[in-house]
């Protein structure tokens, strides 16, 4: 089953129970493609239990089970490899999210759904897609 931008969308947002067993550390998520390794998304985390939970929650969940299998937190950026940034605020808990990805196209994909399933005005859009 394809990774979809929705799937990305809920395990960002997904509010699953924490498990004791960390399944990796780092503070970068990161998904690669499948078939060939190539880099797809990353997203910085502001801590490495934030981006264990967050991978935790993505497994549990159903409906980004999938794009969690794809998924690792580790302790090195591929952000040299990914041409597209945009940076977002969670005015709810104060932290910045990095999201960085293949293509404009696919960071205006995500940034879309991240604000769509965040409640109304809980998340600012502090820099827009755009190429690094």
């Amino acid at each position: 089953m394809p990774i979809t931008h929705k799937a990305l969308l809920f395990s960002l947002l997904a509010l699953a129970s924490c498990t004791t067993t960390p399944t990796a550390s780092g503070l970068y998520l990161q998904v690669r493609h499948p078939l060939n390794g190539v880099p797809v998304l990353q997203i910085t985390l502001p801590t490495e239990e934030g981006c264990g939970f967050l991978l935790r929650s993505m497994l549990k969940n159903e409906k980004t089970k999938d794009a969690g299998s794809l998924s690792r937190c580790v302790d090195s950026s591929i952000s040299q490899e990914l041409p597209t940034k945009a940076i977002l605020f969670d005015k709810t808990y104060r932290y910045s999210l990095y999201v960085e990805t293949v293509a404009p196209t696919v960071c205006e994909q995500m940034v879309r759904d991240i604000l769509k399933g965040s409640p109304p005005d809980s998340v600012a859009v502090n820099v827009p897609c755009s190429l690094k």
